[in-house]
């Protein structure tokens, strides 16, 4: 049985008639008619709600999605028939007047890989030769012309790599349409928003770029960030840029969710509700109900729990011992954490930095600040009072070029008082690092004695975070298994702050009881939380 009902937009227009209105053919309560009653020769109509609201926004950017079959890659085709319709008009006017007109609306419909866009092509066909029946499709190059519309063009694109957006270059796009945005880099999108151009002052005010997407994908965090967060659905977000000259010009922004209630269509049958409802949880919750806080097919779908893994921030205790890890990166981000290490090996990050585009030195000087905050900098000697025999990092950096003159980015931190060892790397190691992170979350450390208080004394995982660590907390619950190897994650998404902890983790290892051995490779089956009361910590700290 359906848990969920098609939203009801009131009764169809037509008279007589007791069926519920789903589709907008018009203005106000008359423009609104059931599937019976779609007038001849209308050849796309948008649902009542969230769709309908989609095709009356004018800001830049519009980004609709959430749950799936909410009918958002037909959305992104049509949209762009409201840049035809202009250029058809124009086309008509000029030819009564026996001038010719030519267009400059070009559309651009993105996917990452070009089998993705064999099916909305085919769509395109049932759609765009109803409203020019003279246009035509290039198969080769997936290059729509509207000879009726003054010879606009549509293209079906795509970019595989990052560094493929440059193909554009040259490109001149009246419409953007990016379907699963989630599949795209930030760079991508950024790069083809500066393509959104044109010379042509009447279409210069219709200029748009359109997204759509479920919340999954290697991009979500970027997504998430920039339309989700940053205010409530359907405020619009305005973003003011000054020009050289004084002049400020400004662009807005807004999302519209969508669910599977929006598709009046889908919701009648079921049929797709039921199979989502048979998903595990975080499946249906993302799928179904559009959670962008819960990601379909994360590593750590069945294993992290925010209510456990995230604790408030809270003192080092006296005795524990305190070391950092870190994955390195310029161009790509670099990760560092700090931890302690309590009595019972459980593991607590207290404080975390994330930068890109800066060198060893430049960051050596942020990790100074955080390690004088907590008492861990020798003024005297200008060096960090951690044991580097602790401190692993990215094994890369004891190789690879550091700053002009230095051999390495480990000797360029040496020389700014900080000292590394190199982290674990050796056949398996990435398979054993995920497995400890793996391990550590799903291990409980039982309250070291009644009516503890101390965090580092009550019940808890054997990893977890501090609230103030933001970027882990964001990026390692999102983080996809890889498609090719299910035991790893992705690899091109956002994987440095795991790397870190995957160091972290390496460089102190824990066992399972015997009793209690589980097996790594099936996470699926691994559960939200795994109570142990005997812990064997492998060898003692020194």
């Amino acid at each position: 049985m359906s848990t969920f009902k098609a939203l009801d937009h009131g009764p169809c227009a037509v008279k007589k008639c007791e069926k519920r209105a789903i589709y907008r053919v018009g203005a106000g309560d008359e423009g609104k008619v059931c599937k019976d009653h779609l007038p001849a020769g209308v050849v796309f109509a948008p649902f009542l709600g969230q769709q309908e609201k989609f095709f009356a926004r004018r800001e830049r950017v519009v980004f609709t999605g959430g749950a799936v079959a909410g009918g958002k890659s037909l959305m992104l085709l049509m949209k762009f028939t409201q840049q035809l319709d202009v250029e058809r008009q124009r086309h008509a006017f000029m030819r009564k007047r026996g001038k010719a007109h030519k267009s400059r609306v070009w559309g651009g419909y993105f996917r990452r890989v070009t089998p993705d866009l064999m099916q909305i092509k085919q769509r395109s066909l049932e759609y765009f030769n109803a409203i020019d029946p003279e246009a035509r499709m290039n198969e080769g190059k997936g290059v729509w012309n509207f000879p009726n519309c003054g010879d606009a063009k549509f293209s079906f694109c795509h970019m595989e790599h990052a560094k493929d957006r440059f193909k554009f270059k040259s490109t001149e796009f009246s419409y953007l349409a990016f379907d699963e945005l989630t599949e795209f880099e930030e760079e991508q999108f950024d790069y083809l928003d500066t393509r959104l151009r044109t010379s042509d002052k009447d279409i210069e005010p219709y200029l748009q770029c359109c997204a759509a997407s479920n919340p999954d994908g290697q991009g979500l965090l970027w997504v998430r960030r920039r339309f989700i967060e940053i205010a409530p659905p359907e405020t619009v977000v305005r973003i003011e840029n000054k020009l050289r000259d004084g002049r400020v010009i400004a662009f807005e922004q807004i999302f519209i969710p969508s669910k599977l209630t929006d598709n009046p269509i889908m919701m009648e049958s079921g049929q797709y509700e039921a199979s989502l409802m048979n998903k595990r949880p975080e499946v249906r919750e993302a799928l179904l109900e559009g959670n962008w806080y819960v990601v379909a097919g994360a590593y750590l779908s069945n294993v992290w729990d925010s209510n456990i893994h995230v604790v408030e921030d809270h003192d080092v205790p006296d005795n524990a011992m305190v070391f950092r890890s870190g994955d390195w990166g310029i161009r790509s981000p670099a990760s560092i954490g700090y931890w302690y290490m309590d009595q019972d090996g459980g593991l607590t990050m207290f404080a975390h930095l994330r930068t890109q585009g800066l060198t060893a030195d430049k960051v050596a000087l942020k990790m100074r600040a955080i390690e004088e905050r907590y008492g861990y900098w020798n003024e005297n000697d200008e060096t960090s009072k951690l044991n580097f025999a602790k401190n692993p990092l990215d094994s890369a950096c004891f190789a690879m070029s550091g700053m002009s003159g230095s051999p390495s980015v480990a000797k360029d931190f040496m020389r700014c008082g900080f000292r590394w060892k190199p982290s674990k790397k050796g056949p398996g190691s990435r398979y054993q690092g995920n497995a400890q992170i793996v391990r550590r979350l799903s291990t409980i450390i039982p309250e070291s004695f009644e009516g503890a208080t101390a965090p580092w004394e009550r019940e808890r995982p054997m990893l977890r975070f501090m609230r103030s660590c933001t970027s882990p907390i964001a990026t390692i619950p999102v983080l996809r298994a890889d498609d090719s190897d299910a035991n790893d994650v992705d690899t091109h998404a956002d994987d440095h702050d795991w790397d870190m902890v995957s160091y972290a983790c390496l460089e102190n290892p824990v066992k399972m009881p015997v009793e209690d051995e589980f097996d790594d490779d099936d996470l699926e089956d691994a559960p939200p939380a795994r109570r142990v009361e005997r812990l064997s910590l492998g060898p003692p700290i020194k």
